[in-house]
């Protein structure tokens, strides 16, 4: 049985090559929309949260620090993407959420990703495609 590190050695290869053939429209959204990585996985997080996150929290799920996130959430906040209010319980807190036209635009975004990916696995035999 092979150990963690190769598994995980193996996979990051695989995602490279991934993203190397299949990334192309995706990053073209991207620059198309003048979005960053950074705004990109601030929407993504906000979209999937469920309820509104305080830019600490956003910051902490980013890994990134908060005037960073901040800055990100500006941009955002500017194109209608994620709303910004008052925390109810800490009027020091803002609460960050996507809006419907942030969804959409994540939406165009992963779906850009779907297509790379489904035109890469196109390429592999079958057998291959169906180990994995």
């Amino acid at each position: 049985m092979a150990d963690s590190r190769e598994v995980a050695k193996a996979l990051l290869d695989f995602f490279i090559v991934v993203q190397s053939r299949s990334g192309g429209e995706y990053f073209r959204l991207l620059c198309e929309a003048g979005l960053t990585v950074s705004q990109y996985r601030a929407l993504a997080v906000l979209a999937r949260a469920g309820e509104p996150m305080t830019v600490k929290e956003l910051a902490d799920r980013l890994a990134l620090s908060a005037p960073a996130t901040s800055r990100a959430i500006d941009a955002l906040v500017g194109r209608l993407w994620v709303a910004r209010s008052e925390d109810g319980h800490d009027r020091r807190q803002k609460r960050l959420q996507a809006m419907a036209a942030g969804r959409y635009a994540l939406r165009r975004f992963d779906e850009a990703r779907l297509e790379g990916l489904h035109g890469f696995l196109q390429g592999m035999p079958a057998e291959t495609r169906e180990a994995l």
